[in-house]
C-alpha cells in the first residue's frame, strides 16, 4: 500500500499566464492554483499597448512595425521603446493565421532578453515559457499542456539544458522523472509520485519540491522552504549548497551552505536584481540508517524581483 505525505499546507502549486489580443489592447490573466484545496485562483487585467495616437510624446515617433502574411492578416508586431530603439530594444508579437497571439518575446540590444511566451493556436493557454540572458537560454524553462497543466520542465545553463522533469498523468496520479546530464548523457536521478489530492506517494518518491512565494522586492529577502519526499524520512537528512554552476555542472562559486537535522529546510534569499532571479545549487539526500548512502541532485529554483 503506498503511504502518502501532504506536499505542502498554503502554497501555490503552478502559476500560469494566459494572454490574448483584442482590439488593441493585451488581455492578461494569471492563474493559480493552491496546493492545500486545488482551488483556482485567478486575476485577470487589461495591459494597454502602446500605439501611434496613444504616445508619452509631443512627437508623432513610429514605435510599431507591423508584418503580414499573403493575404494581408497581421503576422508579427514590434513595439519600440523610442523610434531610435528599432531592431534594438523593443517586443515582438507574433499571431497565428487565425489571428490569436502565438508568442511574445523581448529584445534588447538585438537580443533575446528575459521572458519569452508561446501560444497555443485559438487558445489562451501557453504552450511554453522560457527566459533568455543576452540571447541565450538561461533560467528554468516550463511547457504546457492544452489543458494548462505542466508537462516538462528544465534548467538551462549557458544555451545547454542540464536538468528535465517529465511529467505523466494517468487519471488522478501524475508521475514525475527526473533526468540530469552527465558527461554528455542525460541519466535518471529523481522520481516522484503524486495524486489529485497533492499527496506524495513515499514508496515511489525520491526528489525535491522548493516552494516560496512568485515574487519579492528588490530590497527584501525570499523565504524558500525545501522538503525532500522518501521513504524512511527517519533515517535521513539533506544539506544544500547554493552557487554557480556552468553548463557542465561545474562548481564556479559557493554562496551558502545550509545543513539539516531532517529532509526539510528553509532559507532566506536576497535577489541580484530586477526581473528575472535563479537559484542554484546541489542537494545532498543523505541516508543514515542501516549504511550511509549519500545521493546529489541539482538544485534550482526561480522567482520574480520587483
Amino acid at each position: 500500500m503506498e503511504r502518502w505525505a501532504p506536499l505542502c499546507e498554503a502554497h501555490f502549486l503552478f502559476l500560469r499566464i494566459n494572454f490574448a489580443w483584442e482590439s488593441g489592447y493585451v488581455l492578461v490573466e494569471l492563474i493559480t492554483k493552491l496546493a492545500q484545496n486545488n482551488q483556482i485562483m485567478k486575476i485577470k487585467f487589461v495591459l494597454l499597448l502602446l500605439s501611434v495616437s496613444l504616445l508619452i510624446s509631443c512627437k508623432k515617433e513610429e514605435k510599431e512595425f507591423n508584418e503580414y502574411y499573403p493575404d494581408g492578416k497581421l503576422w508579427k508586431k514590434s513595439v519600440y521603446e523610442s523610434s531610435k530603439d528599432k531592431d534594438k530594444n523593443y517586443t515582438l508579437f507574433e499571431f497565428f493565421e487565425s489571428g490569436s497571439i502565438k508568442s511574445v518575446t523581448r529584445f534588447e540590444n538585438g537580443m533575446k532578453q528575459g521572458r519569452c511566451i508561446s501560444y497555443y493556436d485559438r487558445n489562451e493557454v501557453a504552450e511554453s515559457v522560457f527566459f533568455y540572458e543576452n540571447d541565450k537560454l538561461s533560467g528554468i524553462g516550463r511547457y504546457y499542456g492544452k489543458d494548462g497543466m505542466i508537462t516538462d520542465k528544465g534548467l538551462f545553463i549557458n544555451d545547454s539544458l542540464v536538468v528535465k522533469e517529465e511529467f505523466y498523468t494517468n487519471g488522478k496520479y501524475t508521475q514525475l522523472r527526473v533526468f540530469t546530464k552527465k558527461n554528455g548523457a542525460f541519466i535518471q536521478n529523481g522520481k516522484m509520485l503524486y495524486d489529485d489530492q497533492n499527496r506524495v506517494g513515499l514508496d515511489n518518491s525520491e526528489y525535491y519540491l522548493a516552494f516560496s512565494a512568485d515574487s519579492v522586492r528588490v530590497d527584501d529577502s525570499l523565504e524558500v522552504r525545501v522538503m525532500f519526499f522518501a521513504l524512511g524520512k527517519d533515517d535521513g537528512h539533506i544539506a544544500l549548497t547554493l552557487g554557480r554552476f556552468d553548463e557542465n555542472l561545474v562548481s564556479l562559486s559557493r554562496e551558502k551552505i545550509i545543513l539539516s537535522d531532517s529532509l526539510s529546510t528553509t532559507f532566506f534569499y536576497k535577489p541580484s536584481r530586477k526581473g528575472y532571479n535563479l537559484i542554484t545549487g546541489k542537494l545532498l539526500y543523505v541516508v543514515d540508517r542501516p549504511k550511509e548512502k549519500v545521493s546529489d541532485f541539482v538544485f534550482y529554483h526561480d522567482f520574480l524581483a520587483y
